[in-house]
């Protein structure tokens, strides 16, 4: 087992050193537009919000570069035959991708700081105060969902670019999905309870479980074999989704029923 966890940091270690170069080259060019612009002056704030988007991006590629690549290479097929089961093969990919997950963000966080820093001591950027930490832990817990969409579709993609593009569109669906659902939810509970925070936390609970949901996909066709046999892994796919996607029709359905 700890061979396994040295081979998942030895293969994806130069991630962290690409997140830190997109966050700098996302800084630089958000700077650069902004001096282009005229603006003489730019918000620190401006810049952390700039690194929330690399977060995202990172989660997602750092979730489809854990199973993708192997399935690519066929390295899997050796995995396959070792003495360790299929589940604790996942779990260890999947704590070895949050691990790395971690140390993306943080190694992005520690790049802007820097940056900023810099930028403020030569007059570039207006000094403003940084997000509390629970604001960073808060971006850091909607990170998870990413990462698990990506580790799920890079199941089912044997290219990591590619898996990161439809994880990207997996990622679009699923929020157009989520926010009907809560939608609906909020329509059909909006007279008994008031204000917004019940609504917050409806959104946050499905995000939860769709999350959970993903992950308990990705481990059903990963520990049953079925990532070696292409057509049956979609196969499974398509019948765990069933269940939830009838469900957002039918949340769709007794919203425009409720509209009407």
């Amino acid at each position: 087992m700890k061979a396994l966890v040295w081979k998942e940091w030895r293969e994806n270690r130069l991630l962290i050193v690409w997140a830190i170069a997109l966050m700098l080259v996302v800084l630089f060019g958000d700077v650069t537009y902004d001096l282009l612009s005229h603006s003489i002056r730019i918000e620190a704030q401006e810049l952390q919000a700039m690194t929330v988007f690399v977060w995202f991006v990172s989660a997602l590629l750092c979730g489809s570069s854990m199973l993708s690549p192997e399935i690519g290479s066929g390295s899997l097929q050796f995995l396959s035959i070792l003495p360790v089961s299929r589940a604790r093969i996942w779990c260890t990919k999947l704590a070895s991708g949050l691990c790395l997950l971690a140390a993306c963000l943080l190694a992005s966080w520690l790049a802007t700081m820097v940056f900023c820093g810099i930028a403020e001591l030569t007059g570039f950027v207006t000094p403003s105060g940084n997000e509390p930490i629970g604001a960073w832990l808060g971006y850091y817990g909607f990170t998870l969902p990413l990462f698990v969409t990506g580790f799920l579709v890079g199941t089912l993609i044997d290219r990591t670019i590619s898996a990161l593009m439809a994880s990207m569109v997996v990622v679009a669906l699923l929020t157009e999905a989520i926010t009907l659902a809560e939608t609906f939810v909020v329509g059909l509970f909006q007279g008994p309870v008031g204000g917004s925070e019940p609504w917050a936390q409806i959104f946050i609970t499905i995000v939860a479980l769709v999350t959970v949901a993903l992950a308990a996909i990705s481990y059903k066709i990963f520990t049953q074999g079925e990532t070696l046999r292409t057509s049956k892994r979609f196969v499974i796919l398509a019948g765990c989704l069933a269940p939830p996607l009838a469900l957002v029709a039918a949340c769709a359905i007794g919203w425009l029923i409720i509209m009407a």
